[in-house]
């Protein structure tokens, strides 16, 4: 299985026009089994459930937003260490890092675990659809649409755009 991740698709001014789109470039291919990626897919899983991320987690609806997770802190000679916690679930992807913040999850894992509540509508231990920061909206291939207001919305879909 191939794997070419990207992480941009375009550059916009505050007004919301596209002033470049990016064109994804592959700088290396990882030919690796699907096992392999399933196999880190569930560690990472693991991470959030009884590893480093799960004290931050408890409570969490995590059988209905599999949150993977993987914590860390990076040293620098005379400072506090650089905090950081990186995850994504099937639709986003969320990484923190707070400079002399101390520990991965101690620092980041409050902040991580908003954002996912925020985006899935999770109020305690109940995934509500309807609260979620879009409602019934995750996040797609096209470009977002930028309202007058600086609210970022969803993609236009043909459909949408004959609505309008």
């Amino acid at each position: 299985m191939l794997y070419e991740p990207r992480i941009g698709k375009a550059i916009v001014d505050p007004d919301g026009n596209v002033v470049k789109k990016i064109k994804p470039k592959v700088q290396a291919k990882l030919d690796l089994p699907k096992s392999v990626l399933t196999y880190i897919d569930d560690a990472l899983k693991g991470v959030s459930r009884q590893g480093t991320m799960a004290w931050r987690l408890n409570g969490f609806p995590l059988d209905e937003v599999e949150i993977r997770s993987k914590t860390g802190s990076a040293e620098v000679y005379g400072k506090q260490s650089t905090s950081w916690v990186a995850s994504y679930t099937d639709d986003y992807v969320v990484v923190m890092m707070v400079s002399q913040g101390g520990t991965g999850s101690g620092t980041n894992g409050p902040a991580i675990r908003a954002i996912y509540e925020a985006l899935y509508g999770v109020e305690g231990d109940q995934v509500k659809p309807a609260k979620a920061a879009i409602p019934g909206v995750v996040a797609g291939n096209g470009l977002p649409v930028f309202a007058e207001d600086g609210a970022i919305l969803p993609p236009v879909t043909e459909r949408k755009a004959a609505k309008r």
